[in-house]
Formats: C-alpha cells, structure tokens, sequence
C-alpha cells in the first residue's frame, strides 16, 4: 500500500499513527518513517497495516490503468443506503 494511501486511511478512520501501529502490532516508529518516505517497511509489517485497515473496512483498490485509492466498506449489518 503506497505511503500516501495509508495516510489517507488513518484521516478516514480518525486514527493518528499510534493508533495504526497499535492495531497493526507495529512500532509507530515504522509508520512515521514510511508516510514520510524515509523507510519502506519489512513485507510483513506492511501484511500487519494492510490487514489492520481490512479490519476497520478501509482496503486499497488498483484499476486497470494503475490507479490506487481506498475504499471504506459499509459496516457490516448496515443496511442503510444513501439515497442523496
């Protein structure tokens, strides 16, 4: 997940880094260096991010032209649909 997805994931949920790194059973230190630029994490930390967001219903999209974004699921059990 690119850097700039994750930051934008974090501001979707509310979440400051110490809450990612918390979730994800990482350091804060790795989410810093990486929205920063200064560090790419070990693969398997970036498993733990992106499977902390999967939990919270953020995921990360790849279009055919190779765009990425974010999405966030609908809770589950929501049956509310936005009609406007």
């Amino acid at each position: 997940m690119d850097s700039r997805l994750v930051r934008a994931g974090r501001a979707l949920l509310g979440w400051s880094q110490q809450d990612l790194a918390d979730r994800a059973g990482v350091k804060r230190l790795v989410i810093a260096r990486y929205e920063s630029g200064i560090q790419i994490p070990h693969p398997r930390n970036m498993d733990r991010v992106t499977e902390a967001f999967g939990k919270a219903g953020v995921e990360e999209i790849v279009r055919s032209d190779g765009a990425v974004g974010i999405v966030v699921r609908p809770n589950e059990g929501d049956d509310k649909a936005d009609t406007d």
